[in-house]
């Protein structure tokens, strides 16, 4: 999540405003202590997630770049389409993809009940109104409002399997919520005279 302004600063040229910059920073950490709690070392997996992060933001900030320039209908088929035939060959060379095609994995209730919700509602409609909403905001505060994911899981954790949040975890939601609530809040910027009159009033 602090990948997207500092990449949209650095490859967009975006100036944030200080209420985006603070938000930025205490959902980061309400994020931190809603996930990072068994924290035993860096091994591999960290560094594909690292990579993972830097491949979300960029997906972000170039979304918001071009979704006000292309249909977006057209740019969810091209995300998708592409997700899809990179998968497949990420499927062959690493994945036991012959295990797909049994029998007992394709005609199952739950296997189907899963691709309906994780490919339609996860994927399909989520990407469909990201592109198209995305146009009417920022980047940065895109990636706030993904911040939120963990949040709903939790929650959803809680309320269906009934999964026991820790106090850590609490407040770690409480943080990403204020997060988002923080660059809505009026920013007062100061006219360039209005600190030399303040300097003048106090002087005399």
């Amino acid at each position: 999540m602090v990948l997207v302004p500092l990449l949209s600063m650095l490859l967009l040229k975006q100036t944030l405003s200080k209420n985006a910059i603070i938000g930025v920073v205490v959902a980061t950490i309400g994020l931190f202590l809603l996930t990072a709690t068994d924290i035993s070392g860096l091994n591999i997996g960290d560094v594909f997630v690292f990579i993972c992060a830097i491949c979300f933001a960029l997906h972000i900030i170039f979304t918001g770049k071009f979704t006000s320039q292309y249909p977006t209908l057209l740019l969810t088929i091209i995300q998708l389409s592409t997700v899809s035939v990179l998968s497949i060959f990420s499927t062959v060379l690493f994945e036991n993809w012959q295990a797909a095609f049994h029998t007992d994995v394709l005609f199952s209730t739950n296997v189907f009940i899963a691709l309906i919700i994780t490919s339609v509602f996860a994927t399909a409609l989520a990407f469909l109104a990201q592109t198209k909403f995305q146009k009417f905001t920022t980047t940065t505060r895109v990636a706030l409002i993904f911040a939120m994911e963990p949040v709903f899981a939790a929650v959803t954790g809680f309320a269906w399997a009934h999964d026991r949040l820790t106090n850590d975890a609490i407040f770690g939601c409480t943080l990403i919520f204020l997060g988002m609530i923080l660059p809505e809040l009026p920013f007062k910027k100061r006219l360039p005279g209005q600190k030399v009159l303040q300097e003048a009033k106090r002087t005399s």
